[in-house]
């Protein structure tokens, strides 16, 4: 039994990376062509670049900003509240902020801001539960989806297609 504990939290990643990938995948299928599409000709250093970028570097900001800067500061700003008042402002705050970054369509914006809300309530079960540094949390769930995403986007299928 304290085994199966010891790994609970990866089952609760898990859980919330898959939350997040349906709400995603919900998006592609309404949504075929908001994404900006790859250049008819480019080359793996563009797409090895572009994947940090998508995978490492934009999760890794975008957490720091949006779920654990921003919810810090909003939580320190409100006065009076109960505790998990001040919790839902913060990850709504920050949800509005990585949605309204993410610009590519307004439906786009929606899906972000929902995923946004997940992301900042990851932040907010790691923080209580204090068993993986929220940071990571966020980043792992937030790069897993990135990742995915990418995939979607740019790999070809054996006849040229794309997914």
């Amino acid at each position: 039994m304290k085994n199966l504990l010891k790994y609970h939290r990866f089952i609760v990643l898990g859980l919330i990376f898959l939350a997040v990938i349906i709400v995603g995948s919900i998006f592609s299928v309404m949504n075929q062509g908001t994404y900006p599409k790859l250049p008819p000709r480019v080359t793996g250093s563009y797409l090895i670049l572009k994947f940090g970028f998508a995978v490492l570097f934009a999760p890794l900001v975008e957490t720091w900003i949006c779920q654990h800067w921003l919810i810090r500061l909003v939580r320190r700003t409100i006065s009076g509240g109960s505790e998990q008042r001040k919790w839902i402002c913060a990850v709504v705050v920050s949800a509005v902020f990585f949605g309204l970054g993410h610009t590519y369509s307004v439906l786009y914006v929606l899906v972000t801001f929902i995923i946004g809300l997940f992301l900042g309530g990851t932040y907010w079960l790691f923080s209580i539960r204090k068993d993986l540094n929220p940071v990571l949390a966020v980043f792992l769930v937030h790069s897993l989806n990135n990742v995915s995403s990418f995939l979607l986007n740019h790999v070809r299928l054996w006849d040229g297609s794309s997914f």
